[in-house]
């Protein structure tokens, strides 16, 4: 393989990892903004017990603040985008997939490149990256 075209593959987690982290990132930070919403939210889906629930409800904005700042670093890239994608599958069984909504459904695209982090992991320009050169 060509050296400018094994560069581009070693740099496409890095435009995977930035946005996708970046919605986690400021999604987390939307809910958090309104803790009580987010967790009436969660109870109204009526899925999980309301223990369970209010738990879920708290801890899930945080996490994806704290999963999606690690991603846009490449930190622990590939169990960030595990949680990620646990995360997604959690939205996705409580939401639905919206017919209505049109051809394209959110979680699952960002589900998709959340695996594909987990698979791949990142070195580009990431934290990951220097740990394992040094």
């Amino acid at each position: 393989m060509k050296a400018c075209c094994q560069s581009w593959a070693k740099s496409a987690t890095l435009f995977l990892r930035v946005p996708l982290g970046l919605f986690f990132l400021l999604a987390g930070l939307a809910k958090a903004g309104d803790p009580l919403g987010f967790v009436e939210l969660v109870r109204s889906f009526s899925i999980l017990p309301e223990s369970l629930a209010t738990i879920y409800g708290y801890l899930i904005p945080y996490l994806e603040i704290v999963v999606g700042a690690a991603v846009i670093l490449g930190l622990f890239t590939r169990w960030a985008a595990l949680l990620m994608s646990l995360m997604l599958l959690s939205f996705i069984i409580a939401v639905g997939v919206n017919p209505d909504a049109g051809p394209f459904n959110k979680d699952v695209i960002l589900l998709g490149g959340s695996l594909a982090l987990w698979l791949k992991g990142s070195h580009f320009w990431s934290v990951d990256g220097k740990r394992l050169s040094a």
